[in-house]
């Protein structure tokens, strides 16, 4: 699948500039939702931001994803919920390896 950017990454600051961060999650958590969750065939992820809203609090993250066996996406609840919230919770620690040159942008 081709990778889909909204954002240009290169010299925003990795700590505050939610569309460089967004950009790095929303590719992590598709990647993941195919990788982990076998019903899964694709995965597009738009993370959206909220002005003076904590970076791990995002207003509004939309997951568009393609099954397999045309399974409805809304019986995949926990798993995708979970995964959602693993990878939000995993921001901070995010936001360091992108600082310390871990996570390449490009």
């Amino acid at each position: 699948m081709d990778e889909q950017k909204l954002e240009a990454a290169a010299g925003k600051n990795p700590v505050s500039h939610v569309g460089k961060i967004y950009n790095v999650l929303a590719m992590r958590l598709s990647a993941a939702l195919v990788e982990c969750v076998p019903a899964v065939s694709a995965a597009q992820c738009l993370i959206v931001s909220q002005i003076g809203a904590p970076v791990s609090e995002p207003a509004l993250v939309n997951l568009k994803l393609a099954t397999h066996d045309a399974i409805p996406p809304a019986q995949l609840g926990r798993n995708v919920e979970a995964l959602v919230d693993a990878h939000l919770a995993g921001i901070p620690r995010m936001v360091g390896e992108l600082i310390s040159g871990v996570i390449a942008v490009y």
